[in-house]
């Protein structure tokens, strides 16, 4: 398990930002509005800032993947019936990072969805690799998600 040097993330977020990747304003992680913020007392320290899922995947990024930039952000595939966005995507390979927020929510959150399902199925028809990292994953073993998504971007279907 690889922990990311706080010191660290934030000089490779500033340099994120600097460069346009990250569109995290710094703000604490609000949930969806009407959205119970359900959290088991054992994953954030009290009075801990809890920073957005996607700021973690972009901490891990910058420092231990900076080498697998550029990546689009928010990327829209579109569909005959729908519009869908990946939150992060390599366009030339087709591989994209869903951040999963939410597991803990009722139900799921929304990404335990028929919807989110859907749009997962229809990635795979039109020849995406989609990774999926939950918050505790990026928190936990950020190497692992970075060595995953690496594994992804080298290897062609």
């Amino acid at each position: 398990m690889t922990r990311i040097d706080p010191s660290a993330a934030l000089a490779a977020l500033a340099r994120l930002r600097a460069a346009g990747v990250s569109q995290d304003d710094g703000a604490p992680y609000a949930a969806p509005r009407g959205a119970a913020r359900s959290r088991s007392p054992h994953t954030q320290p009290q009075g801990a800032v809890d920073r957005s899922i996607e700021s973690l995947f972009l901490e891990a990024l910058a420092v231990l993947g900076a080498d697998l930039l550029p990546v689009t952000t928010e990327h829209r595939f579109a569909a005959p019936e729908r519009r869908f966005r990946f939150d992060y995507a390599w366009l030339g390979v087709k591989v994209a990072v869903e951040c999963d927020g939410g597991q803990w929510m009722a139900g799921g959150g929304r990404h335990n969805t028929d919807g989110d399902r859907y749009k997962l199925n229809l990635a795979a028809a039109l020849g995406w690799r989609v990774l999926r990292f939950s918050r505790a994953a990026l928190r936990d073993d950020p190497a692992a998600c970075i060595a995953l998504l690496r594994r992804a971007l080298e290897t062609t279907p």
